[in-house]
């Protein structure tokens, strides 16, 4: 049985292709139909991130020329571990 959320699981599978920032993955979730509020959004990846499934870091930019920081995250090798780990089990139950 695996350890991951299916939410846990889904910002995996948004990020395994490459690295993404937390409004891309918020945005994924919104499209289909899973809207959380920036404080759930930002405890669910602190805690994938504690898992050491994803690897989190400031990245600068400049809007407006305004400095703003943003969250991105990368998949780990835990994490696509762990990832297909949790897919290979669901398969097998087809």
């Amino acid at each position: 049985m695996p350890n991951q959320s299916h939410l846990q699981v889904f910002v995996l599978s948004c990020i395994k292709k490459g690295p993404q920032l937390g409004e891309e993955i918020r945005a994924s979730m919104e499209k289909v139909g899973t809207k959380l509020s920036l404080a759930s959004f930002y405890q669910l990846m602190r805690r994938i991130e504690q898992a050491k499934y994803v690897k989190g870091k400031y990245i600068a930019q400049t809007i407006d020329g305004h400095g703003k920081r943003k969250r991105g995250y990368s998949i780990t090798a835990a994490g696509k571990k762990a990832l297909e780990q949790t897919l290979s089990f669901y398969r097998q139950l087809n």
